[in-house]
């Protein structure tokens, strides 16, 4: 995405005048709110002119500050990231990384919208589940914030950075700049938004899915590496004839409480195709939880039928101990981590693709595999026809070709150590 010509000479002004704290703030609203404007294609994923300005202040501030030489014993590898959560695919992409470095860790925590700050967000058990030492930026302004951070990465013994920071992080992405001697790599984990820095060149840009690693190619302002997504690989025993127990993993923003998706209406058209028992990993507000068994109980639907788990450690575990025979991807939101380690155990998936995910499929599944693609459903109605029509032998197979062509655990452990 290129900006209005009159705009980038608003901010080469800026840089001019050395307008660095206004700067920042004007390119993290105007980010932010480009990441929430659904309109936009995925190929305006990228923002050459932003990272360029972005770099440029990091840069001049980096110079200003002076700082001394940081030591040299290359013995931390140091990861930055806007917040993490106790659930969802960004902070479990982070867990990976931390558990298979060959190195010490250290997670920085720019704290972009103040939410650790202002009591919102709560680290304690993130902190522990992270298993590394984990530091959070205060509650300043964004060009405090990127001053404080370059200071904290100039006393480190780093080896290599790994950056994890969103969109809008320009705190990150301006600390991270070219005049910082040590390997930096952006891993573009799991988004089809707009982003900084997915075209800052001396970055190594490391893509973790196939419709990303296609898009970034194409662009051509980097030569992306392809680090796939973890998840082990642990094939169940698919066989056809075996209660069809279906299940749903995600927060619950990934789906809909009304209009033609209601998830009411999915796990009563669900539960009367198959006869047998749905499970849902991620939360699910307590009075839509009501609501739900009330639906059941209408449609004579035995509550009990609808297993809710809440959070969970491990996803793959517990759609294992749940006897889980099919994934329903979560509608209308995608989601990429829980997509995967479905694949890793062979599962056979019914995959959600309407108007407003188009983007999620492209980054997250399409052209996923010469074998051949998931079925699809983009209403209830084509939902309970595929259920119905499921060869789940045939579907398992095809799990397990994506799962061994694309997201290879061993693929993800060669390129690992490469960098971290």
């Amino acid at each position: 995405m290129e900006l209005e010509p009159g705009l980038l000479a608003d901010f080469q002004n800026e840089l001019k005048h050395r307008n660095f704290a206004q700067l920042l703030v004007r390119i993290f609203d105007l980010v932010h709110l480009a990441v929430q404007s659904p309109e936009l294609e995925m190929r305006y994923n990228h923002l050459p002119d932003l990272d360029a300005v972005v770099q440029q202040v990091g840069r001049e501030v980096m110079r200003d500050l002076n700082l001394e030489s940081r030591p040299t014993s290359e013995t931390v590898n140091v990861f930055i990231a806007s917040e993490v959560d106790e659930v969802g695919g960004h902070t479990r992409n982070i867990v990976d990384l931390i558990r298979n470095s060959r190195r010490r860790s250290l997670v920085i925590l720019t704290d972009l919208f103040d939410r650790y700050a202002e009591g919102t967000h709560q680290l304690g058990k993130v902190a522990h589940w992270l298993g590394a030492a984990v530091c959070v930026l205060p509650k300043m302004s964004l060009i405090d914030k990127t001053r404080n951070l370059m200071r904290i990465l100039n006393s480190l013994d780093m080896a290599a950075v790994g950056i994890l920071a969103h969109h809008e992080d320009v705190v990150a992405y301006a600390a991270c700049n070219d005049l910082l001697d040590v390997p930096q790599v952006f891993i573009h984990h799991a988004d089809h938004n707009p982003t900084l820095g997915a075209t800052i060149s001396h970055y190594t840009h490391v893509d973790m899915f196939p419709g990303n690693l296609a898009m970034c190619n194409d662009a051509g302002y980097v030569s992306p590496d392809y680090m796939p997504v973890l998840a082990a690989r642990r094939f169940i025993d698919c066989r056809a004839g075996l209660p069809l127990n279906t299940g749903t993993v995600g927060r619950f923003s990934k789906f809909t409480v009304d209009g033609p998706l209601n998830y009411a209406d999915i796990v009563v058209g669900v539960l009367n195709a198959t006869g047998a028992k749905h499970v849902h990993i991620g939360t699910i507000p307590d009075d839509y939880l009501r609501y739900l068994e009330g639906r059941l109980i209408a449609y004579g639907i035995d509550p009990a039928r609808f297993v809710y788990l809440g959070n969970v450690d491990d996803i793959q575990s517990a759609l294992v101990e749940q006897q889980v025979q099919a994934y329903i991807s979560s509608a209308p939101v995608g989601g990429g981590k829980s997509y995967v380690e479905v694949l890793a155990l062979g599962m056979p998936v019914l995959l959600y693709c309407g108007a407003n995910s188009d983007k999620r499929i492209i980054a997250h599944y399409s052209d996923v595999s010469s074998y051949g693609d998931h079925p699809r459903w983009s209403s209830i109605e084509e939902l309970i026809l595929n259920l119905n029509r499921l060869d789940v032998e045939q579907e398992c197979l095809r799990s397990r070709h994506i799962y061994v062509e694309r997201f290879s655990e061993s693929d993800f452990h060669r390129v690992m150590r490469q960098y971290f």
